[in-house]
Parts: structure tokens; sequence; C-alpha cells
């Protein structure tokens, strides 16, 4: 069945997926409003509504992950999306990822 679908229609079927996760996500963190920016923000640029060029920032992103290691990756993270928003790509939409 999959191979009969578009590419569109399986992403929006997986950020359906991703919306039950969220909600209990929220009932935990109620005050912290990334996750549910994100998911929107994908959501329209499924939709073609916005352009979002994602792909290198989130591809660096995961690759600190992995180098740092779960116990150490948040700095090298935070100072890179801070290069994004701030002074390198000037991306309004990287404003969801800062901690404000």
């Amino acid at each position: 069945m999959i191979q009969l679908q578009n590419h569109r229609t399986l992403v929006m079927w997986a950020l359906d997926c991703a919306k039950l996760p969220l909600e209990q996500f929220e009932i935990k963190y109620p005050d912290e409003r990334r996750p549910r920016t994100c998911l929107e923000l994908c959501e329209s640029w499924a939709r073609g509504k916005i352009k979002m060029p994602i792909g290198l920032p989130i591809y660096e992103l995961t690759s600190l992950v992995l180098k740092c290691g779960i116990d150490s990756f948040q700095k090298p993270v935070d100072e890179k999306i801070y290069y994004y928003h701030d002074y390198k790509l000037r991306l309004d939409w990287a404003g969801f990822l800062l901690n404000k």
C-alpha cells in the first residue's frame, strides 16, 4: 500500500501520527511550545504553504547530537541554532528552536 501513495500523503500521515505523542508530551510539559510549533511548521511546509530550507540545518543538528552524545549535545546544538537564527542564515522560522 505504501508504494501506491504519493510522498505528500505519507508525510501528512506521519505528521498526523505525531499528534498523539505530542499531546502526551504537552500534558507533561505544558509550557514547552517548541514541539507543537515544529509540527505546525512541518504541516504547513508539507501543504506547500511555506518554504523552509531546513535540510542542512536538521542534518547538522542531528550530526551534533550523534557526535557529542546524549549527555553533552545541548551546548553545541544551542550554539548552532543561534548561529542559524542570528548570524549566517537569518532564518526567521528558526526562532521556535530558541529557549525563549
